[in-house]
């Protein structure tokens, strides 16, 4: 419970969470983690440049008590609203219902295998209430009141199952293999309604129906899906030659079926070559290890229905008359069926050195970055009715050099004393 700077204003919260986790037999553990909330804020108008409660504290003749007659204070509202009229009768208040699971079943067969299987639930329902009266800024006359409404819900569900293969053999060849298909899809339900023009205050926005100006209406309603399948291989011999293969295939509701998928690699190496004996009788380095990598990543940052035409009311001339019909809305731009994902390929190339019993150490790190099919509103002729399109356009490329030295000042029972420096250079090509 917390009370804002400005009366009227704050914040209140109850929450329930719950945390169990329990070993059924040897090879069958079960959790779940559950989480509740219910807050409800209460907003201050804080704008200054023209309505709220900063605005009129400043503007507002300071000769005037807080108590003085409504009359004289809706006379002085050309230039600002008395700030008592804020923190007394104005109303902005957001409630919102937040519940939160996550829960597992893992399961051990086979002596090498594991099962994993997750489960995520989300839920969120959210009330926004406001009403300014007539002798606020925003409800004088002759607005006579101002009045709105909101309610936004949203529900997501994820899913995973992990199955996983962990075995070494003759003591010096590790393999470490993981399979895994997971599903991700969110709903949501939004509405909202303003008002005003009230024949009096009494009500607030407890009765819409009793504005002479009726609600503007708004609401939308959508899913989306995200399914993957995942892939990755472990493997290290010796603990000195180490490799890790993996792959993700990722399949996007945003997409059209013929580019819903995409398929992204990666893979990484590395040798610590401070374990091999004619390293040691150097007795130079305490770590030396050389690694190199390459990775994909894939990006689907669009509208959930950002490829499909969106329909307005719209008027045109049939018979010698206007009828009514619908139109393409022009702010969308036309729809590109091609449209892909986004994808980003990283090469990386490093060393890491460590001397004196890691009490000095130093990296280098080469990296190429380039990220291909952006995934942005580019401009088209205004002949074809509209001014953008969204589409896949351009490249943009990052290739640089890092460098980073640490020393171990002081490394004392009580405390430490480190000293880092790193300097980098990037070239950035679009």
């Amino acid at each position: 419970d917390q009370d804002g700077i400005i009366r009227n204003s704050g914040y209140v919260r109850y929450s329930l969470r719950a945390n169990i986790a329990r070993h059924i037999t040897k090879w069958l553990e079960i959790g779940t983690n559950q989480g509740f909330t219910h807050s409800t804020t209460k907003f201050a108008n804080t704008l200054s440049y023209n309505t709220g409660v900063v605005r009129s504290a400043l503007l507002f003749p300071p000769t005037y008590g807080p108590n003085m007659d409504t009359t004289t204070a809706d006379d002085l509202n050309w230039l600002a609203a008395n700030p008592a009229a804020y923190v007394r009768s104005a109303k902005d208040q957001l409630e919102s219902v937040n519940y939160f699971s996550s829960s597992f079943v893992e399961a051990k067969f086979l002596k090498y295998f594991t099962f994993r299987q997750n489960l995520g639930l989300g839920y969120n329902d959210s009330h926004r209430n406001a009403y300014y009266d007539r002798h606020t800024q925003e409800g004088k006359s002759p607005t006579n009141g101002k009045a709105s409404k909101a309610t936004n819900i949203w529900k997501s569900v994820t899913a995973e199952s992990i199955l996983t293969y962990d075995q070494t053999f003759s003591k010096i060849h590790h393999f470490n293999v993981m399979g895994a298909f997971t599903i991700e899809s969110d709903q949501w339900d939004n509405n909202s309604e303003t008002a005003s023009n009230f024949p009096d205050d009494l009500t607030q926005d407890n009765d819409m129906s009793r504005a002479l100006n009726k609600a503007v209406l708004a609401s939308d309603k959508g899913e989306q899906r995200l399914a993957s399948f995942l892939g990755r291989l472990n493997y290290s011999l010796m603990d000195r030659y180490l490799l890790t293969a993996s792959f993700r295939s990722d399949g996007s509701s945003k997409f059209s079926d013929k580019n819903k998928w995409a398929t992204f690699l990666s893979g990484a190496l590395a040798w610590r070559a401070s374990e091999e004996k004619f390293i040691k009788d150097l007795n130079i380095f305490s770590n030396l290890k050389f690694r190199g990598s390459y990775g994909e990543t894939g990006n689907q940052g669009i509208g959930a229905y950002r490829i499909n035409s969106q329909m307005s009311t719209a008027n045109y001339d049939f018979g010698g008359s206007m009828s009514s019909g619908a139109a393409s809305v022009t702010w969308r731009g036309p729809v590109d069926e091609n449209i892909k994902w986004e994808t980003t390929a990283q090469w990386n190339a490093g060393i890491d050195m460590g001397f004196l019993d890691n009490k000095l150490t130093f990296t280098i790190d080469y990296y190429h970055k380039k990220t291909r099919n952006l995934l942005q509103e580019v401009k088209i002729p205004s002949s074809t009715g509209f001014s953008t399109r969204l589409t896949n356009s351009g490249n943009v490329t990052n290739e640089g050099l890092e460098m980073t030295l640490g020393y171990n000042v002081i490394n004392g029972k009580d405390w430490h004393w480190d000293f880092n420096a790193n300097i980098g250079f990037n070239k950035n090509t679009i």
